[in-house]
């Protein structure tokens, strides 16, 4: 997963539509990479989802939330 940090955004829209079953999902930032588009997508498709750990998550916009 470390090549993968500065294509984490395009990482979380690959996979969400594939784990629609998550319940727990921790997307913690230390570096800002996801942006409105995962949060939207893991909204559209992760449906069970009870614990989502957005912590540091600074570029998120109105729209995500």
């Amino acid at each position: 997963m470390r090549r993968c940090w500065k294509n984490m955004n395009n990482l979380v829209l690959s996979l969400a539509p594939k784990f629609t079953k998550l319940l727990t999902l921790v997307l913690r930032q230390e570096n800002l990479q996801l942006e409105d588009t995962a949060f939207e997508t893991i909204a559209k498709f992760c449906h069970d989802l009870q614990d989502l750990d957005l912590s540091k998550s600074f570029k998120l916009g109105d729209r995500s939330l």
